[in-house]
């Protein structure tokens, strides 16, 4: 696992003789954390470029009369993110099947009781033939998720409000160590985590937080929690839409987070050290995107896709 934010930014300082920090001198916590979440993506993107199922999740998503278009899982990574679509031909949770994957050039639009292929654009994906009745959680996504944005702990969870699922108010605490209102201007989104960074409730947008009550003045009136959300008093709070203070990547990514916050720090002091740090970099990021490999397992043998025939294997 990997060490909370707050650690890393101590190091990074530590390894890039940045330990000062004042009004005019030193380099700012929200700019290596902007240099930490640059690396997250950097080596999350290199992982996925050689080995696109390091981070498959699923979820599942109603068919909907007459609609071809279904957007992209929330958490997908980008373009990349889409890996497969199935449908429950037999009704879930059993009988899913996976959705032929065609390109736009094989598109054909028409009604029908099943879709049996799905063409994968940008953000969206197009289901065809188009259903004409409800399917409830007919389509099953694999997904490669984008990791956490991670961020420092910026308050606690002082008093909140929660009615049928509904955050209608909540409140933090305005005399926790790291309280600035101000760095809370440079985001719509909060996040509640636990203590070791577990994702308790998400994508709780706001437009103003009282620098002295603590009150956060949500949008719309209320936040709808998803599923199995949850949050207390004492949580932590962090900035952003999907946000944590523990990275998710595996506790390998560690040392590169650390060398590429420092190294972006170099650069920004044009620093001759960048050179030598740019060389480690690289070495590094061949080591981890073949961990990866390992991890997952990549493929060692051509799959069974004819599903006619491989269910009776």
């Amino acid at each position: 696992m990997i060490r909370r934010t707050e650690h890393l930014v101590r190091q990074i300082r530590r390894q890039s003789d940045n330990k000062i920090l004042g009004n005019d001198d030193g380099i700012s916590t929200e700019e290596i954390l902007q240099y930490l979440n640059e690396g997250q993506e950097d080596i999350q993107q290199a992982i996925l470029q050689t080995h696109n199922n390091a981070f498959v999740y699923d979820d599942t998503v109603d068919t909907i009369p007459g609609q071809e278009a279904y957007d992209n899982p929330p958490l997908a990574f980008g373009n990349q993110g889409l890996v497969r679509v199935d449908f429950a031909y037999g009704g879930p949770p059993d009988d899913y099947r996976p959705l032929k994957k065609v390109t736009v050039f094989e598109e054909r639009t028409y009604r029908g009781t099943a879709p049996w292929q799905y063409i994968p654009l940008a953000g969206r994906y197009l289901i065809n033939p188009v259903p004409d009745s409800v399917f409830n959680s007919g389509l099953r996504r694999w997904y490669n998720k984008v990791v956490p944005r991670l961020d420092i702990r910026r308050s606690v969870v002082d008093t909140f409000a929660v009615g049928g699922g509904l955050i209608t108010a909540l409140k933090l605490d305005p005399t926790y160590v790291d309280w600035a209102t101000a760095n809370f201007n440079e985001d719509d989104f909060l996040c509640i985590v636990d203590r070791d960074g577990n994702i308790l409730t998400r994508s709780i947008e706001y437009n103003y937080i009282d620098p002295i009550t603590g009150d956060v003045t949500l949008i719309p009136a209320g936040h709808q929690m998803l599923n199995g959300e949850n949050l207390a008093a004492g949580d932590y709070v962090v900035r952003g839409y999907y946000a944590t203070t523990n990275s998710e990547l595996a506790g390998l990514c560690e040392k590169y987070l650390i060398q590429y916050g420092a190294w972006r720090i170099y650069g920004r002091d044009e620093s001759d050290a960048i050179q030598r740090e740019s060389a480690t970099l690289a070495m590094m990021k061949k080591g981890i995107v073949d961990a990866y490999g390992e991890i997952n397992g990549d493929i060692d043998r051509i799959p069974a896709i004819d599903y006619d025939y491989s269910e009776y294997l």
